[in-house]
């Protein structure tokens, strides 16, 4: 049997690849490592295979390899008058090629559990540090800036002789040269939201304004599966993601003791547009409560389609939501209406008690003021730049999330909370997708209060807060309940402050938050 041809892929001349061994016929070659060939893609032309015009068939063919148990093997060299003794280190390797599938169209709604990719350089051993991707300055940073501002130095000199004009040119020069070489590199460190995704994190496409994203979310089972089972979904504050919900298993541990009194077929939190590993959008207003409420919407359809529902917009859903995810929570039970929202849990609530008492209280404000908020952002968006630059520098440093997360607890926190907070600032987009959060916080000026939502969606709402918060007051939730019963006589509202507890009772006090959750529903719902 003939053996097969080589091409060389730029010139397309029939070529023999050096150390090019065939065996058997059957399209595969071997080669040593080191060897020309010994780390690329050939395409391989067959003249014994059939199929197209002129009897042969093209194939382009991609490498694996498998590793043996270390011993000699011998490999006949059929282009060689003698066979050769491969060494033991390579015949370690073997080299095969495969017809390459052809990539798939990625599909506009979708949902995936992301698969664990197997790692080959030596920095994946810690690839959930976000330690490890920093702006970095390197000899060749310096050289080039000092090229630059040389080369800018001698243009300004010519140009207008004074010394202090020559200095000022040279520095800024080389402040900008430097500025930007950072930012490639830093930028080049960073990676797709998948890629630093946990073997059970699961993604749903959401459809925003001009724009659809990739919502993370985890999922937790409940121990009923009946069609009559709740789905309670979990929404997270500023600065925080999901894994906020995982720590100590609250979330699942809401699920067990909710459980036993209420059914609850399933559990979910998801980050929001601008945190976690959700995709970034681009659009600022996809940045808002409105849009992050939306992405809600899509992991409860994604949810409820794994659970069997025909019908996806019936099954009931409980809230809960933690610190600035309360006013989502306010957005999403309106969207939800009095029919599906069956409760609402609030944690460390930061939502503003309205000073009027009447159900249908809101905060628009004048439309000049809000015209005028837009182009604010019109013009300041672009400045913000040297924000971002902080932020970099900021989140690479591990005592920034150790303080930042103590000051929300009592105890001791959690080893594990680092990790889980430090985490999306390794994925690509999150340092931009930041500055365009807090920039949205301009756009909610003008919308309906979350207190006048809260008071009419009608469902039970209990409020659970921490009395050693530093973040927001404890006594902020107390005039919260007080003015969401005297709006509504007939809408149960329930406030407890928890002993030792700082803003998250649900990282710091699982347990605690579990039980009284599973005792309001019981109350309320059985």
């Amino acid at each position: 049997m003939a053996p097969p041809v080589v091409v060389n892929p730029v010139s397309h001349a029939p070529c023999r690849p050096p150390h090019a061994l065939a065996t058997g016929g059957d399209n595969k070659t071997t080669s040593p490592p080191g060897g020309a060939f010994s780390a690329s893609s050939f395409l391989i032309h067959n003249s014994n295979r059939g199929g197209g015009g002129g009897g042969g068939s093209w194939f382009r063919r991609t490498k694996t390899t498998s590793v043996f148990d270390g011993q000699a093997k011998h490999v006949q060299n059929n282009h060689a008058p003698s066979s050769k003794l491969i060494s033991k280190r390579n015949a370690s390797i073997n080299t095969t090629y495969r017809r390459a599938p052809a990539p798939a169209p990625a599909p506009l709604t979708y949902s995936y559990v992301a698969e664990t990719k197997t790692k080959t350089n030596a920095t994946d051993e810690s690839s959930h540090d976000a330690s490890a991707v920093r702006p970095s300055t390197t000899y060749s940073t310096v050289v080039i800036c000092a090229l630059t501002a040389t080369l800018t130095a001698t243009l300004a000199y010519y140009a207008s002789k004074p010394a202090h004009v020559v200095a000022l040119c040279a520095a800024t020069a080389t402040l900008v040269c430097a500025v930007v070489q950072n930012q490639i590199r830093y930028q080049a460190k960073l990676v797709p939201h998948t890629e630093v995704a946990d073997e059970d994190s699961r993604f749903a496409r959401a459809q925003l304004l001009d724009e659809s994203v990739d919502v993370h979310y985890k999922q937790v089972d409940g121990t009923t599966n009946s069609t009559k089972g709740a789905v309670a979904l979990f929404l997270h504050g500023f600065g925080s993601n999901t894994s906020s919900f995982e720590v100590n298993d609250a979330m699942r541990k809401f699920v067990q003791e909710s459980s036993t009194s209420y059914p609850i077929a399933a559990a979910a939190a998801y980050d929001r547009p601008g945190f976690g590993l959700t995709e970034r959008p681009t659009r600022l207003e996809n940045f808002t409560d409105s849009q992050a409420a939306v992405c809600g919407l899509a992991v409860l359809r994604d949810v409820c389609e794994q659970l069997g529902d025909d019908d996806k917009s019936q099954r009931p859903v409980i809230l809960v939501g933690h610190s600035a995810g309360a006013a989502v929570a306010a957005i999403l039970a309106e969207m939800l209406g009095v029919e599906r929202c069956q409760a609402i849990v609030l944690l460390a609530p930061s939502i503003l008690p309205s000073s009027s008492k009447s159900t249908t209280a809101t905060t628009r404000s004048p439309a000049a003021l809000r015209v005028v908020a837009r182009l604010f952002l019109a013009v300041f968006v672009r400045l913000l730049y040297p924000l971002q630059l902080f932020l970099q520098r900021l989140v690479a440093n591990q005592a920034f999330w150790k303080t930042g997360l103590q000051g929300s607890w009592v105890r001791p926190i959690d080893p594990a909370l680092v990790t889980g907070y430090s985490r999306p600032s390794m994925i690509t987009g999150w340092d931009v997708g930041l500055v365009r959060f807090l920039l949205a916080r301009l756009l909610e000026i003008g919308r309906r209060s979350s207190t006048s939502l809260l008071s009419a969606c009608g469902c039970p709402i209990l409020i659970l807060h921490g009395q050693q918060d530093m973040l927001v007051p404890v006594s902020n939730s107390a005039s919260l309940q007080k003015f969401l019963s005297a709006a509504s006589r007939e809408q149960t509202v329930q406030f407890e402050s928890l002993e030792n507890v700082g803003h998250s009772p649900q990282e710091e006090v699982a347990d605690v938050f579990a039980a009284r959750s599973a005792a309001f529903l019981r109350e309320q719902l059985a």
